[in-house]
């Protein structure tokens, strides 16, 4: 039997109001039934017609009235009246073209808020289409292979029985396989929830179905609700692509860009509005930010892990040298292949009504994804972010040259060949305090003026990727080249 998926808006109400046609002379007006009609179908936007298609999209039809009209009678031509249905025609469209056309603001990106709203005081057009996939809970058996794909490759875990899988998930077990089952599920189910959660899948082992489950996602959200961060779009400044979706999948970021990120995910993760830029438009307003973000890398110690990190959930992926990964490898490429057969149909819509029934029973664990668990991968790396900052301040207080602390940084970057940031005050409280264990005494607070003229970069305070500008800019303060052959030191993760 179909599971009826949950329409119930999970948005904070104060973010937008239902607009209704409120304040327009025809809203009350019995004698223009029509216009409540085309009203549903056809506004003025940007400076141009738009119409809502029979896929629930609204497409931009630009100055042209006739195609308007063309598409009026083709796709919806006729409007009811007391019960009876009557057509339109060209004295109707024209008339309501005439004095009834609406004018919007913007459009916006609301899951399940209604088709018109009014934000900041402007009527706004919800872009927002009900993509997800219903599913059959017949066919629940069917999911099993996504099931273990989650388990046994992404979480790393050994294999157990289906019947155990499906205990596990509706059990209250802290494990990551029912963390990322109720993170996926809570985001199919409840639309538009805020999680302030983003779930990482770290290891060295290549094609054991991450982009698979991606694909899976994608077919049960609706392919417009997933979308792909572009490393190259945010390098320019541009990020209005990471907005206005469910999903954001973050596969395999050079190390600079991990880095460089940690500041702007931490802002994007847990603000509910947040800012973004588009090209040509400058900057854009999101008053929802619904937006959860998936990563996936190889690199294992990809950037510094802070001690009170509470956002990010950390998961060791299948080990390489598990006896189980060939064996992985195939059953991933395996899932690809099924795509378009009747039992891959059969298996979406069973992960589908799984994750549909744990909603619908009210047993999807909201504080359970929005505090992650501090998984054994994620205290190794709090661990080796602590000893790394510990090892390069004990690097730099040992430096000869520098006069201060200060100048010792700028000497140390030089030797390294690196461009440290210290934007970040929380790691660079920790590197104060590595300094001051190793010293023996506390130290004054770091001349901030000092280091950023100097253009540092303290993100890869332990490991950078030295571009060819990096070598040619001088080093502000000193009057020195960085060497464009000191190689770049990346110190090993402990055991």
């Amino acid at each position: 039997m179909l599971i009826e998926l949950d329409k119930t808006c999970n948005i904070d109400p104060s973010v937008y109001r239902p607009y209704d046609y409120q304040g327009l002379p025809w809203r009350n007006d019995l004698a223009r039934p029509h216009y409540y009609a085309l009203a549903k179908r056809i506004v003025r936007f940007a400076n141009a017609y738009w119409f809502y298609n029979e896929e629930g999209v609204w497409e931009e039809v630009g100055a042209r009235a006739d195609l308007l009209r063309s598409m009026v009678y083709n796709l919806a031509p006729t409007y009811e009246v007391n019960g009876q249905a009557l057509m339109h025609n060209d004295q109707t469209i024209g008339q309501f073209l005439k004095d009834g056309l609406v004018v919007f603001d913007r459009q916006i990106y609301l899951p399940l808020a209604p088709q018109f709203v009014t934000v900041d005081g402007k009527k706004c057009i919800n872009k927002w289409v009900d993509g997800r996939r219903v599913g059959d809970d017949d066919d629940i058996a069917e999911c099993e292979p996504i099931l273990r794909l989650i388990r046994e490759s992404l979480c790393g875990q050994q294999p157990i029985s289906m019947d155990a899988m499906l205990a596990e998930l509706q059990s209250k077990e802290r494990t990551e396989f029912r963390w990322v089952c109720h993170w996926l599920a809570l985001l199919y189910w409840k639309p538009g929830i805020r999680l302030q959660s983003n779930c990482w899948f770290i290891g060295e082992s290549q094609g054991i179905g991450k982009g698979t489950l991606i694909q899976i996602m994608r077919e049960l959200l609706g392919s417009a609700h997933v979308n792909q961060v572009s490393e190259e779009e945010l390098a320019r400044g541009w990020s209005d692509h990471i907005g206005d979706t469910l999903l954001l999948e973050a596969d395999e970021f050079k190390d600079s860009d991990m880095k460089s990120m940690q500041r702007f995910l931490k802002r994007v993760t847990t603000n509910p509005k947040i800012n973004l830029t588009k090209r040509n438009k400058g900057v854009i307003n999101v008053p929802w930010n619904s937006t959860h973000w998936v990563f996936s890398t190889n690199e294992v110690f990809a950037f510094l892990v802070e001690a009170n990190n509470r956002r990010d959930m950390l998961i060791a992926t299948i080990n390489p040298k598990d006896a189980r990964l060939d064996e992985w490898k195939g059953k991933a490429l395996e899932l690809n292949r099924r795509r378009g057969r009747p039992e891959y149909s059969r298996m979406l819509s069973g992960f589908a009504a799984l994750l549909s029934m744990l909603g619908s029973m009210g047993m999807l664990d909201e504080d359970f994804v929005t505090f992650p668990i501090s998984t054994e991968l994620k205290r190794k790396l709090i661990v080796a972010s602590k000893d790394m900052i510990g090892v390069v301040a004990e690097e730099i207080l040992t430096m000869q040259e520098g006069n201060n602390l200060e100048e010792k940084i700028i000497w140390w970057t030089v030797e390294q060949g690196v461009r440290p940031s210290f934007n970040d005050t929380l790691l660079l409280k920790d590197f104060r305090e590595a300094m001051a264990a190793r010293l023996g005494r506390q130290i004054k607070p770091f001349d901030m003026t000092r280091l950023k003229d100097a253009g540092l970069a303290y993100d890869a305070v332990f490991k950078s990727v030295r571009t060819e500008e990096l070598a040619k800019k001088p080093v502000a303060g000193l009057g020195v080249r960085i060497p464009a052959s000191i190689p770049v030191i990346a110190k090993p993760l402990p055991q």
